[in-house]
């Protein structure tokens, strides 16, 4: 499910336009007034309203002001066997987040997490719903210092 959220609206002759956040990224959406309403500033091109989409490609969870975090979590239920890590290499990498998940031989997922604070906690929730397959009982976290360097974000071994 992709978050929307407004964050400022501006009117710029025949242009009204929306910065709102889509996560991961922002998007500015361009909407071209009716002809109706700019019939005083041009006379031609009368018809209906244009709109377009740019996504200004920068990843809300690589905020400069904060500091990289860590989420070690043990995710308990049936969680092996219907794609609980791959549900969570996407949700993570989508977040623009850092780590890794794998497979316990107790039947629990590992997850390791490096991050914003808000990206790991949007991941957390997610956490405990699981892909619609899964059965989450309980999930064990650990907030910390990185531990270690990861990059991307995958399925270990």
């Amino acid at each position: 499910m992709l978050l929307h959220r407004r964050l400022f609206t501006y009117t710029i002759n025949t242009c009204i336009f929306v910065l709102y956040s889509r996560q991961p990224f922002f998007v500015l959406h361009r909407l071209l007034l009716p002809a109706t309403f700019r019939s005083a500033l041009s006379s031609h091109n009368r018809g209906y309203a244009q709109s377009e989409d740019y996504a200004i490609m920068m990843g809300m969870s690589q905020s400069k002001n904060s500091p990289t975090e860590e989420l070690y979590a043990v995710v308990r239920g049936r969680v092996q066997g219907v794609g609980f890590r791959y549900f969570v290499v996407e949700k993570a990498a989508s977040l623009g987040l850092r780590g890794y998940a794998r497979n316990e031989s107790n039947g629990d997922v590992e997850v390791l997490a490096q991050g914003s604070r808000p990206a790991l906690e949007h991941l957390l929730s997610l956490l405990r719903q699981g892909p619609p397959a899964a059965y989450v009982s309980d999930v064990q976290v650990t907030w910390r210092e990185p531990s270690e360097h990861v990059s991307g974000f995958h399925v270990r071994w």
